[in-house]
């Protein structure tokens, strides 16, 4: 599991009880990487698809993205 931070606008900070909820989850799934976009908030892939895309790609297997 790996884990990104990354800032970009204005949402809801995850508290320190969700987020240990949310890595536990990641850590019980086979192949699970964990990305953590700071301040995107719902729906990262519309409102930043230049962070979400990338990353998306890399977990799929195209190396050049």
């Amino acid at each position: 599991m790996s884990a990104a931070r990354r800032s970009s606008s204005t949402a809801r900070p995850i508290g320190p009880s969700k987020l240990a909820s949310i890595k536990a989850v990641a850590a019980g799934i086979p192949g699970a990487r964990l990305v953590l976009l700071d301040d995107l908030g719902h729906r990262p892939d519309i409102r930043r698809p230049d962070i979400v895309n990338p990353i998306l790609a890399r977990f799929l297997g195209d190396d050049e993205a």
